[in-house]
């Protein structure tokens, strides 16, 4: 898969994780239904924009759960996640050859619709596709102590945000100075080596 396919889809991937994790400026909720790529019916769309404050809160706290289940066992083996229970109606879609429905989708790629399904069926659904086509090494959990938010990594950041980071940095430095001290440095003071 060439880089900026797979930018594409962590992209869409940062945009589901900082709504489980409450973070940014807010995904909408139609997004949710639509980044894994498959087509939803417009009454599930409705649907959503009927839910209650505490029912997006409930999908939002499972959704929350299951990502930080998947960072905490992450390491070079294969791994089992936590399973989750979907209940889906899909129908393949087929581009003819040489004819892509999308850009990023290669002739003769097979899409989804979906016909039936529940609103967290969906959004897993979604939220698992992404998984896959960015894949789970771009996730991280904070390396502050006192976050246990989950990010998607880009460039060398290490925090979910810049106030995390600015907390670990201050850390890391306190300590560092507590050290010099202890060296023997004057007042406090380092000199410059040569």
């Amino acid at each position: 898969m060439e880089k900026r396919h797979r930018n594409r889809y962590t992209g869409d991937l940062r945009e589901i994780v900082a709504f489980a994790e409450q973070t940014g400026e807010g995904t909408p909720r139609w997004k949710l239904l639509l980044l894994g790529g498959a087509s939803v019916p417009q009454d599930r769309v409705d649907e959503l924009f009927a839910w209650t404050p505490a029912k997006l809160a409930s999908l939002r706290r499972e959704m929350r759960a299951f990502l930080r289940s998947l960072v905490s066992r992450h390491d070079d083996r294969v791994m089992l996640g936590a399973p989750v229970r979907l209940r889906l109606t899909l129908r393949p879609r087929i581009s003819p050859r040489g004819f892509a429905s999308a850009p990023w989708e290669p002739a003769g790629h097979v899409g989804l619709d979906i016909i039936d399904g529940s609103i967290r069926s969906i959004v897993f659904f979604n939220l698992i596709t992404l998984l896959r086509r960015a894949g789970i090494a771009c996730l991280r959990r904070c390396s502050t102590q006192e976050c246990e938010r989950v990010f998607v990594k880009s460039g060398r950041r290490s925090s979910c945000s810049d106030a995390c980071y600015r907390k670990q940095y201050m850390r890391e430095h306190r300590r560092g100075e507590l050290r010099k001290d202890k060296k023997g440095s004057r007042d406090g003071k380092t000199t410059r080596k040569r």
